[in-house]
Order: C-alpha cells, then structure tokens, then sequence
C-alpha cells in the first residue's frame, strides 16, 4: 500500500491496544517506505517505547538514513541519545548495588550488563543517524573492542567528532577510569541515585524495561523481607 498505509501503521504502533509483537514488527514495514512521514513516525514513537520496541525504530532509521532526501532531525537524535545514556548510567548504578547472591539476583545482574551492551550499541547507532555513519560504526567497533590501542584512537576521534554536550555525557561511559567514578559521573549528570537495593529495585519495576521488570519482580519474590519490599 506504500504511504496510504502509513496513518494505520502510525495509530497501530503507537495503540497501547496493539498485540506487542504487532508493534515490534512494524518499525521494518516503516523502514520500507521510504517517505518523511515514516521518519517522523519512527521518532515520535522512539522517545515512548521499550528496549524491545526501541531496537527495531533505531535500525529502521538507520536504513531510512541512507535516503538523502529524507531529514531525521539532530536535535531529536541527540534527545534520545541521552535518553540511552542516562540509560546506560542507570543500569550501571543498579548493577553494583550491595545485592545479596541468589539465582534471581545473578540473573537481575547479568541483565543489567546486557542492557548496558543494549544502550551503547543504541547510542552508537543514534551517533551514526547525526555523523558520518561509517565513522561512528568504525568507533563503537574500537571502542567494544579490548585492543588498548584500538580503543584510544575510538575515543580520540569521538573526543574529535562529537558536539561539547554529547562529549561532557558520553565520554565518562567511553573511557572510564573506574566503575565508581563513572556511576558518580552519571549521578551528577543525571541526577538520579540508585544506590540501595529497594530503591533500585522499585526503580526496575516501575520502569519501561519489560524483562527487567520481570527480573525484578522475581528477585523480590526470591527474598521477600517486609523491609526490602517497602522500599
């Protein structure tokens, strides 16, 4: 149907009624249509949607990316790349609470270190919808990558690239000095505090991230004080 589909898709994606996996797969009929509408779709949905939903809007506009014609607002980018950043610090704080071991709390953990992989290959491929997209690509590569020297010349060139307001965000998370001072860095960009286990855990709950959601709810099952539940 080409962009006479667009309005239902639009209302479909963004209908809080719609079968979630509908949702999921609509981002990949979006990415082959190629008109502005669908961008501005993908990044009015992007702001409002979880990791499972976020993924497939940000490689549509990757695709969509690749047609000169169409503009994919910068401003709006670099929104939802501290958006993921904040994301990123987030996850990073609950990971090293002072958590008790038990099988659900293993999994919450190693959860959180998969959502922080999530957020940076995110990030990384938000930069690459504002910069030249094969730069930004070739950066994450060294910056995942446990080559030093790799590594250095990543961030030497981000440190390069990136506007002042991304650097002062990003680079704490892209070369971090310790695990400590790039969660304070995060605090005080951010705000935010996570450092108990309730409160990080109510956090995860309430949150946008249906599995950790998931993993948090089993985890204060499998230890159900009255203290750690008020919390």
């Amino acid at each position: 149907f080409g962009p006479e589909a667009l309005e239902p898709l639009r209302v479909a994606v963004t209908g809080r009624d719609t079968d979630a996996d509908v949702r999921r797969h609509i981002p990949r009929v979006l990415r082959d249509i190629p008109v502005q509408k669908s961008v501005d779709i993908l990044l009015d949905v992007l702001e409002d949607m979880s990791l499972r939903l976020q993924y497939p809007i940000v490689k549509a506009l990757n695709k969509l990316h690749k047609y000169p014609v169409l503009r994919i607002a910068p401003e709006r980018v670099q929104k939802a790349v501290l958006d993921e950043a904040q994301v990123y610090y987030e996850s990073m704080a609950m990971e090293h609470v002072a958590w008790q071991d038990s099988p659900e709390i293993d999994l919450l953990r190693r959860s959180l270190r998969d959502r922080q992989r999530q957020s940076l290959e995110l990030i990384f491929r938000l930069l690459g919808l504002v910069y030249p997209s094969q730069d930004i690509y070739n950066a994450y590569e060294g910056i995942i990558n446990r080559n030093d020297t790799l590594r250095s010349s990543a961030i030497e060139f981000l440190d390069n690239v990136l506007s002042t307001d991304l650097k002062r965000f990003l680079l704490p998370i892209l070369d971090q000095t310790s695990v400590e001072r790039t969660i304070d860095q995060g605090r005080e960009l951010f705000g935010f505090l996570l450092a108990e286990r309730g409160e990080a855990l109510a956090y995860m709950v309430s949150g946008r991230d249906d599995w950790l959601r998931s993993c948090a709810i089993a985890a204060i099952e499998g230890e159900p004080s009255t203290d750690l539940i008020s919390k």
